[in-house]
């Protein structure tokens, strides 16, 4: 994903919930293979988030590592 793709996902993710208010780590999780992904290092963070118009949120971000470097490739709010 490159940068403008991520500033996009977010913004769109976004546009119903408002600003982020406040946040915090509720798990990070690594696992070597995801559903219907190929196999690799993936990271999953999950986030506690309290957005302006959505008090109780949990930010989803998918990470995988790739080419020496990690890369996002998902974010979703739940």
């Amino acid at each position: 994903m490159t940068k403008d793709d991520w500033v996009n996902a977010v913004g769109n993710a976004r546009n119903s919930v408002g600003e982020v208010q406040s946040r915090s780590i509720h798990q990070s999780t690594e696992s070597p293979s995801i559903p219907n992904l190929p196999e690799g290092q993936y990271t999953i963070l999950r986030y506690n988030t309290v957005f302006d118009n959505k008090s109780e949120a949990m930010e989803v971000i998918t990470l995988k590592e790739g080419n020496s470097k990690w890369e996002v490739i998902g974010y979703y709010i739940h």
